[in-house]
């Protein structure tokens, strides 16, 4: 059975639609990434200092969970 051409415009934007949406997330990943490299403020306008011990210490810190 023969696509209408309706069906074929609506198949082509669907997927140009899904097409997008790794294209949109791998250029804001680039952004994050490359183009501000690090550069994150906070509220207060100081940059997020990126220090290796500050991801050193996020992996190796602990959390007491409570007992049943």
């Amino acid at each position: 059975m023969a696509m209408t051409r309706g069906e074929r415009v609506r198949v082509r934007f669907l997927f140009l639609a899904l097409g997008c949406i790794p294209v949109f997330l791998a250029g804001w990943l680039g952004w994050l990434q490359v183009v501000q490299a690090g550069e994150l403020t906070r509220n207060h306008g100081q940059p997020v200092p990126l220090l290796a011990r500050t991801a050193d210490w996020q992996r190796d810190r602990q959390e007491l969970l409570p007992g049943p």
